[in-house]
């Protein structure tokens, strides 16, 4: 599924120039090595790799909730520059995707403007963001997942956050 989700959003990239949140959309090579490597969390020693965040999505009724896995929660950045991340709905939440601010980093916090060129990938199953990275961008940045599922009129979200 991931290979699937990779061409298809390197597909959708060639069109990225025309979306004005994405100055520098992330090139084919840039999603497949970032698709290959999960993202490591708190504790880990950092990611020194762009890499994906895992998003599950729990159905119950009506309602639902998302989340990533327990060493996601709070991913750390080493000092090594620029990173790109992905985030990725797994594949058994049908039917759901990003919201069009689906990664959202919360106001104020990231004053910086150290998480930059934000956006969805193929059939909103994917978003990203760059982190800048940089020595100057250290601290703890918290942010929101929301996704939908406009066929079960359900929206759902979880609030993480990432560390530089």
């Amino acid at each position: 599924m991931r290979t699937l989700l990779t061409a298809l959003f390197a597909l959708f990239c060639l069109g990225c120039q025309q979306n004005p949140k994405l100055r520098e959309p992330p090139t084919a090579e840039m999603i497949a090595e970032a698709t290959a490597v999960r993202c490591k969390g708190h504790g880990s020693g950092g990611n020194q790799v762009d890499c994906t965040i895992d998003v599950n999505i729990i159905e119950t009724g009506a309602k639902c909730s998302v989340r990533v896995p327990t060493d996601q929660d709070e991913v750390l950045f080493d000092r090594k520059g620029r990173r790109l991340i992905l985030w990725q709905i797994q594949s058994h939440a049908d039917g759901y995707r990003f919201t069009e601010d689906g990664i959202a980093f919360k106001s104020g916090l990231d004053p910086l403007g150290n998480f930059t060129d934000g956006g969805t990938g193929p059939m909103g199953q994917v978003y990203f963001w760059r982190n800048r990275n940089s020595a100057f961008d250290v601290g703890s940045y918290p942010y929101s997942v929301k996704v939908e599922n406009a066929a079960k009129n359900i929206k759902c979200g979880w609030d993480p956050r990432i560390n530089n």
